[in-house]
């Protein structure tokens, strides 16, 4: 089952909001090939919403205490924190990563600009310039008032940004340039790639609150392992935490 990411129009989810599993899929195992979440969905129809909470995956809360799209997101949060196993290798370089930012709380930045500001060749645009500015201003940092800053960003340009109007946060990054997942596949230096690309994503989901970018999934896959539904930044906007979640 192919799709670039599972929209709402899509007959697979018009079904799994609307019926049970058991009647949208006839085999125990799938193969899925996608950018998105196809199990995001899941929770929209309230009786699996309710198997999943017998099974452990979502807390027994009320059905429509938050809107599906969250319980979503914590299936997300329950499968990479359950189900992703990384090599101590990675997880030594994230603990020393972590150490260095000091032992209290620590809030991850995930800017992805896109377009001519990042550091790789893109043709998507995800902010402006001027939306930079919205992560520094994050209304979180009032529960988080002298946090160090992780910034993991496809762009140097936005993490110079951010240095250059940050004050009372010491402000951290560990990787010189950025690479996007997809070059991983044509570049010699693959494996370098993918390993710093997993570092980033582990370091930024180390810390305790994230401010993201809308409709990224490098964004809600980081949070995911905070368990906590991220602050995102779009263009035009300040940092806002939302109510409802678009994967992808």
């Amino acid at each position: 089952m192919i799709n670039i990411c599972f929209g709402k129009k899509s007959k697979v989810v018009q079904k799994l909001i609307s019926q049970p599993i058991t009647s949208v899929f006839n085999e125990s195992h799938i193969i899925l090939t996608t950018n998105c979440p196809l199990f995001a969905w899941f929770p929209y129809y309230n009786e699996t919403y309710k198997a999943l909470v017998r099974l452990g995956i979502l807390e027994d809360r009320p059905f429509e205490s938050v809107h599906p799209s969250i319980h979503g997101f914590n299936i997300l949060s329950y499968v990479v924190k359950n189900h992703f196993v990384f090599s101590e290798e990675i997880m030594e370089t994230v603990r020393e990563r972590r150490e260095m930012m000091g032992s209290g709380p620590c809030v991850g930045f995930h800017i992805r600009m896109g377009d001519r500001n990042s550091d790789f060749v893109e043709y998507r645009s995800f902010l402006f310039t001027k939306d930079i500015l919205s992560f520094v201003k994050c209304s979180l940092f009032k529960e988080y008032p002298s946090a160090p800053i992780y910034i993991a960003s496809d762009s140097n340009f936005a993490k110079g940004i951010v240095r250059n109007n940050t004050v009372d946060h010491k402000v951290f990054s560990f990787t010189q340039k950025a690479s996007h997942s997809d070059s991983a596949f044509r570049s010699k230096k693959g494996n370098d790639i993918v390993k710093e690309l997993f570092l980033e994503l582990l370091t930024i989901g180390s810390c305790d609150a994230l401010v993201g970018t809308y409709r990224s999934s490098f964004t809600f896959l980081a949070s995911s392992f905070q368990g906590k539904v991220p602050y995102l930044v779009t263009r035009n906007s300040k940092c806002f935490l939302p109510s409802s979640l678009i994967f992808g």
